[in-house]
């Protein structure tokens, strides 16, 4: 009985302690691809070289702690040791799960994980805080801010080891092996700032562009090299990271 007693008050704390942090950040700025960094203006300008944000810079970013939706996330519950991915697509797909559903069902007494779908893909996220109330880094007008539930929720999330003892024995996505990749497939490009995504000459962030390719254009991936898809799009050639690529 007094272990389990223990083992609630430790449950309990790690889901305050993702909440604490949470309310925390309320009020830092929005920044695609920032995961609680200082904004200077090199970390802008390397994110906009990187995929081509198009969101602008706002003076008032410089020096201000920065996140973006799944940056949030992924930095409130690595307080508690649980690692979640960093792209808002790949934590739902990747991350290890207790439990997760429709919004329709989700456990309005325990904190977990939102995700926003559109178009077959989770394009957002924020942290349900119990109460009736979540926070999210809702965008570069924003930043991150506390509102009132339902917002825009499609789905949600609990993460293995936030509640121990109460996993669910539903058997997730993530539980299965991944299947063997077999070339050439169709993909789709995901841009969640919504812009475009580089097509790389190499296999590395500073590799030279061949080509920007649009949010939802379908290209072909022929094979990979160090982590990276090689795709073919019209008579273009390149290099791509696979989290940029969702398999039709």
């Amino acid at each position: 009985m007094i272990l389990s007693l223990v083992n609630l008050q430790i449950n309990c704390d790690n889901a305050s302690k993702v909440v604490e942090y949470a309310k925390s950040k309320i009020g830092c700025g929005y920044l695609w691809g920032a995961t609680g960094q200082i904004c200077t203006q090199a970390l802008f300008d390397r994110k906009h070289q990187d995929v081509h944000i198009t969101q602008k810079i706002d003076k008032k970013l410089i020096g201000k702690q920065v996140f973006d939706s799944a940056g949030l996330v992924a930095k409130a519950f690595q307080q508690v040791g649980i690692k979640m991915p960093t792209k808002t697509f790949s934590a739902w797909k990747k991350a290890n799960w207790e439990s997760k559903g429709k919004i329709s069902n989700y456990p309005k007494n325990k904190v977990c994980v939102l995700y926003r779908e559109a178009k077959g893909i989770m394009q957002h996220t924020g942290i349900y805080i119990r109460n009736g109330e979540f926070i999210h880094a809702a965008g570069s007008k924003t930043g991150v801010i506390k509102e009132k539930m339902p917002g825009k929720w499609t789905h949600w999330g609990i993460p293995k080891g936030l509640y121990k003892g109460n996993e669910s024995s539903q058997i997730q996505d993530n539980d299965k092996p991944s299947p063997p990749e077999y070339f050439p497939f169709k993909a789709k490009i995901i841009a969640t700032s919504g812009g475009t995504v580089n097509l790389r000459k190499d296999t590395n962030k500073n590799s030279g562009i061949v080509i920007r390719i649009k949010h939802g254009e379908t290209v072909t991936v022929t094979g990979e090299k160090n982590g990276w898809y090689k795709v073919t799009y019209g008579a273009a050639i390149g290099y791509m990271m696979k989290e940029f690529l969702l398999k039709s």
